[in-house]
């Protein structure tokens, strides 16, 4: 988890970059569209994993859109999905409407909203939350325009710094769903972008069971 929140981190580092290339990077992490996705390879000290980030659906909530985020990750120890409705990317614990998870070969499951709310109230705790690890954005250094060649191809990025937490670096696109092309983090390992794409699908492809909420109620 800590490295997924480093690699948001970075996504949102346009804060400190120049105006016209923040201005860039911002819209297109924030304005999501159904169908886009992009698969990365992360390598780390405890081994290497798949993983997916995709926009796989959309619905109104209170008169708003909301988009439904899914995460697939795959490592030799399995395949988890997560499924988030939400309003953009990135976004906080306190923001998600919904969730669906599924393990391996396990049904997919719905989580109650008594069970969604225990967890935001939790992760608003100081320090915990994913807001509070975006923050930590606003001190990468820009240090400039660089063309990288990763398994997706060679692609034109802005490369940044940051210090946050340790030692790092990252590479985005504004070509690139989400953004990220390339991240490593010193002493922690890397992730590269495997492939993108705009036509996604739901990982999950039955029907959600309703997971029990606190106390057996729903």
């Amino acid at each position: 988890m800590r490295m997924l929140l480093i690699l948001v981190a970075f996504m949102t580092g346009a804060t400190s970059l120049p105006a016209q290339t923040a201005a860039e990077l911002c819209e297109m992490i924030g304005h999501v569209t159904v169908g886009q996705w992009a698969e990365y390879r992360m390598t780390a000290p405890e081994g290497t994993m798949d993983l997916r980030f995709a926009i796989v659906g959309k619905e109104a909530v209170n008169g708003k859109d909301h988009y439904w985020h899914e995460m697939k990750m795959a490592s030799p120890q399995g395949t988890v999905i997560s499924q988030v409705l939400v309003t953009g990317f990135p976004y906080e614990q306190a923001d998600i409407e919904a969730m669906v998870m599924k393990a391996g070969d396990q049904p997919a499951m719905k989580m109650p909203k008594s069970m969604l709310s225990m967890m935001q109230q939790r992760m608003r705790n100081p320090g915990s939350s994913m807001g509070d690890a975006l923050k930590q954005c606003t001190e990468a250094q820009i240090v400039g325009r660089e063309t990288i060649e990763v398994p997706a191809g060679k692609l034109a990025t802005v490369h940044f710094r940051t210090t946050a937490g340790g030692q790092g670096e990252g590479w985005v696109s504004t070509d690139i769903p989400f953004g990220l092309v390339k991240l490593i983090w010193e002493g922690r390992g890397e992730m590269v972008l495997v492939k993108h794409g705009k036509d996604a699908k739901s990982s999950i492809t039955e029907t959600p069971m309703e997971m029990p909420g606190v106390g057996g109620r729903r």
